[in-house]
């Protein structure tokens, strides 16, 4: 394994704290982490890159040790992991997980990203139908509920859990702080559709791309996978046999030697 964990803080654009966790020795690796999550559930994952690559685990704004500015959007949220890209040093590749698979992507387009890993990122979420449906749901809960009632409908709709699968997750000791998040999706989720992403464009990212996806995910409605296998441009897919969207928790070791072989395949 590598060097033991730093904890480091990085300045975004609009000058917003970004706490970031580094291990590891090697080429620079930053994490994105999805909605409901923060940094501490990528450590796993990058514990096990750490024998070989500098991981940069970072805390999205409004978690875990970041800021949260004034002015919240979408391109906000792009800007703190190009700040971390930045800090990471110019050689830097990018692995994001979900909605932190967005942010990857649009980074990607932004700024130089030496390689890019994307995890099921949700895209097509954004063209169902009536995108605000979820959203609108989720908001009406905290109101009327409060944000475990939200966190559970969302968990049992978009995440696809029966009653063992959310009974399960509610005995773990992170199920109390992803409750808290709840109002914080909800902006984050109203930011991604006002942004109106299409994912023909990303078809002309320039950076050899790992696109991962679990086989118990592979039709989940909201999930771009197939989409971006035929629009990227460098791109090879990799299908996790076995798991679903959270492959970093359930088998970090067979998450992280994906990564490593096609990071280490794709060295230039």
């Amino acid at each position: 394994m590598g060097t033991d964990p730093r904890t480091r803080t990085v300045e975004s654009a609009d000058g917003t704290p970004i706490g970031t966790v580094t291990l590891g020795s090697g080429p620079p690796l930053v994490l994105v982490h999805g909605a409901w999550n923060w940094g501490e559930f990528w450590l796993g994952v990058a514990e096990e890159l750490s024998g070989s690559h500098t991981c940069w685990v970072m805390d999205r704004r409004a978690r875990g040790g970041s800021g949260d500015g004034q002015d919240y959007s979408f391109d906000r949220e792009v800007e703190d992991v190009i700040a971390v890209l930045g800090a990471a040093g110019h050689d830097a590749s990018l692995l994001g997980h979900s909605s932190g698979a967005i942010y990857a992507l649009e980074a990607a387009r932004r700024a130089h990203v030496k390689r890019l890993v994307v995890y099921e990122p949700p895209l097509r979420w954004a063209e169902q139908g009536d995108p605000r449906n979820m959203v609108g749901r989720v908001r009406a809960l905290i109101d009327d509920q409060g944000p475990e009632a939200a966190a559970e409908l969302f968990f049992r709709e978009e995440g696809r859990l029966d009653d063992e699968g959310l009974a399960h997750l509610k005995t773990l000791p992170v199920w109390g702080p992803m409750v808290e998040l709840a109002s914080v999706c909800v902006r984050e989720w109203d930011a991604i559709i006002d942004a109106d992403l299409r994912i023909d464009r990303y078809g002309e990212l320039s950076a050899p791309t790992l696109l991962l996806a679990g086989s118990e995910n592979l039709d989940h409605p909201s999930m771009a996978t197939e989409e971006l296998s035929t629009t990227l441009p460098d791109v090879r897919t990799v299908v996790l046999e076995g798991h679903g969207h959270q492959a970093h928790l359930t088998d970090p070791e067979l998450f992280a030697d994906e990564v490593r072989a096609f990071l280490n395949e794709t060295a230039r």
